[in-house]
């Protein structure tokens, strides 16, 4: 007679796929195109850029392409930390104000940029010039639909959206978000859930808020860390 144990430990070892929540996102994401936005000051201390960097090695081994936006003072820091990840060659640099009152925007010659990079490798880094934290928000806001991602992440070190009784939302229909803003009161942060409506609007799946410590449980969890924005209910449980 086998032992139940043993074979439980052949499984976990090898012999089968173990499933677990990170799986079902890595899944979710293959192949596709995720945008990581750091709103100022995010991502100006080297240590917050630690679960981002664990989050882009799994979504490069997954075949996900990744594109990831920053001020000019944390750039730098973002290219440290990722290392060998980093991509070779000098960084686009954009400034968010410029067309933004004219459409296309971001200009066709942006778009053409990154494109041409992620041909070239599965991240993607670029320079936003304009130290403004609500331009950021924009430019982060249209570049996602232009390139039709399936995901942006806005990286704010305010983190995820948090109710009356100040316990985190970790899902937010778009239908409810002015019920979501009663509780901010902060321009930045209103205008990011305003960014984030808009986004999905114009066609991105989804939009996650979360602190840049907590990317990595944000993005490869169901209850995540931050605040998850969708356009319809993103989860119903039933009895079985």
């Amino acid at each position: 007679m086998s032992d139940p144990a043993a074979s439980e430990g052949a499984a976990t070892h090898g012999r089968g796929p173990v499933f677990t929540e990170k799986t079902f996102y890595l899944e979710e994401f293959y192949g596709k195109s995720l945008l990581f936005a750091l709103v100022p000051p995010s991502g100006e201390r080297l240590t917050e850029l630690d679960a981002l960097a664990r989050t882009l090695r799994e979504l490069r081994r997954n075949q996900t392409r990744c594109i990831v936006i920053a001020s000019a003072a944390a750039m730098p820091r973002v290219i440290r930390r990722l290392g060998r990840m980093a991509p070779r060659g000098e960084i686009p640099a954009f400034n968010p104000a410029r067309g933004l009152r004219t459409r296309p925007y971001p200009p066709d010659s942006t778009i053409a940029q990154i494109w041409q990079r992620l041909r070239a490798g599965a991240i993607v880094t670029a320079n936003v010039t304009d130290g403004d934290a609500a331009d950021l928000v924009v430019f982060a806001r249209e570049l996602a639909s232009r390139l039709r991602v399936f995901k942006l992440i806005l990286l704010e070190r305010g983190g995820g959206l948090t109710g009356p009784d100040d316990n985190r939302l970790p899902f937010v229909e778009i239908k409810r978000l002015r019920r979501a803003l009663a509780n901010e009161r902060v321009p930045l942060r209103r205008a990011i859930v305003r960014a984030a409506r808009l986004a999905i609007e114009d066609g991105v799946a989804s939009v996650n808020l979360c602190a840049p410590r907590d990317v990595y449980d944000e993005i490869f969890s169901f209850i995540g860390a931050g605040t998850l924005f969708t356009e319809h209910q993103y989860g119903d449980v039933r009895p079985v």
